[in-house]
């Protein structure tokens, strides 16, 4: 597989191939040429004041290992093997530069009130635990996810537990809420014609009867939407588009993936925007709070989760291909066993991620308790500046994983990967509709 490179990188590229080419010239001994030792210290001063440079501006975190892959094995000499080191070094000394500019970036933008709770979460953590007491990024997410949940918790009272015939009735039942549902319906299937087959999906009662069955079955009164079943907002919302998403792949898919084929992921992305847009016009609950709507949207379908793995598992094919090309060097006997040792390694470097979240979620757990931390995360709620702040940054999460953005070189991967996931995500051997999950 081929590597893209980008302008930075090209001429970090043409700057390793002139540190290797002036070695070269220095120990060939030409007896026509002489270089001399004022020139290469400045050749390579240029050089290494170049590359500096280019990495400072550099953002795909690629550059420096392109010049570490390209000079290892190439240069021979102590001395030129040091000059290499110290541009190493250097390079080292300006990733920390960057990481403290970041910090400093992000606290100058930061709304006081949300800098007051992340002062309060490092007081806790009180240095011992580094989930909170030293680690900023953690603070800074910590922080605003509180205000996330507080905010969001308000909307889950407000939004009332119902059944199935209350939903119906509420969404559906009087002719003037039916018609303007049904002309939203129409609107959002025509605008995206290539995923729909026929005519719009009539709501009435027989027909809800049937898809509220599919959706969300039920054990008692089969046939019947007069269960007693309070359904919670995920499940509501799930039938509210059962008439809007019907005669899709996506559709068949959900009411049985055990045996239904995932649809691409294009179809997915499409089926989001679908959705998306039909709760712009018809918001849950009649709540139209962009991030409560995108939160128990993504909740209940999983659109950015599905994105967010096949990312995963993507970037970790770009490593392999490092390793790939790092093996060319080695004896396969000394690099199966480098390989068996990374394939150890993985359950091991999984589990640490997966506790650190267990570990997040009892913080938050234990936090949430603290009155002094309560008070502060209620006053950034009550401010408008932070409120919003926070909210703009959990919906910049999301907005990360919109898209597989897919390029054509990992596209066949990116693709199966992706159909693995999904299909792997609701496999279950009660052969449940996906709206169980």
């Amino acid at each position: 597989m081929k590597y893209e490179l980008n302008e930075i990188e090209l001429q970090i590229l043409l700057e390793a191939m002139k540190l290797v080419n002036l070695e070269k010239q220095v120990f060939l001994k030409d007896d026509e040429i002489d270089i001399p030792e004022k020139v290469v210290s400045e050749v390579v001063r240029s050089v290494e004041e170049r590359i500096l440079y280019l990495l400072r501006s550099d953002s795909s975190a690629n550059a420096k290992s392109i010049f570490e892959n390209y000079i290892q094995g190439r240069l021979e000499s102590e001395r030129f093997l040091k000059i290499a080191q110290s541009i190493l070094d250097r390079c080292r000394f300006i990733e920390v530069d960057k990481g403290v500019a970041e910090k400093i970036r992000i606290s100058e933008e930061t709304p006081e009130p949300i800098l007051h709770i992340m002062q309060n979460l490092a007081a806790y953590g009180n240095g011992l635990n580094d989930l909170l007491g030293s680690n900023f990024y953690n603070q800074y997410f910590l922080s605003q996810f509180l205000i996330y949940k507080m905010n969001d918790d308000r909307f889950e009272i407000d939004s009332e537990k119902i059944n199935k015939t209350e939903l119906y009735n509420l969404v559906y039942g009087d002719t003037d809420s039916e018609l303007k549902i049904l002309n939203n319906i129409t609107d959002v299937q025509n605008a995206h014609e290539s995923l729909f087959k026929g005519e719009p999906t009539d709501p009435n009662l027989k027909k809800a009867i049937k898809r509220m069955q599919q959706v969300i079955p039920s054990k008692h009164k089969v046939g019947t939407m007069n269960q007693s079943d309070e359904l919670n907002v995920f499940q509501q919302h799930a039938l509210l588009v059962c008439f809007l998403i019907y005669k899709t792949s996506y559709q068949r898919f959900l009411s049985n993936p055990a045996t239904q084929g995932v649809p691409d992921s294009k179809t997915f992305e499409e089926m989001k925007a679908i959705i998306e847009e039909f709760f712009q016009k018809q918001p849950i609950s009649g709540i139209d709070d962009a991030l409560y709507l995108k939160t128990v949207s993504e909740d209940t379908y999983h659109f950015a989760l599905f994105n967010a793995f096949t990312r995963l598992t993507s970037a970790v094919l770009n490593e392999m291909n490092e390793i790939i090309v790092a093996s060319r060097k080695y004896d396969s006997l000394s690099m199966l066993f480098i390989i068996d040792q990374m394939i150890e390694s993985i359950p091991a470097y999984t589990s640490e991620w997966l506790s650190k979240y267990q570990e997040m979620a009892a913080e938050i757990d234990k936090i949430s308790k603290f009155s002094e931390i309560q008070q502060v995360v209620q006053e950034a709620v009550e401010d408008e500046e932070a409120l919003n702040y926070a909210k703009q940054t959990m919906l910049n999460m999301f907005s990360k994983f919109d898209s597989l953005q897919q390029d054509s070189e990992n596209y066949d991967f990116v693709e199966v990967a992706f159909k693995k996931i999904v299909k792997d995500y609701y496999n279950d051997d009660e052969n449940k509709t996906a709206y169980a999950k």
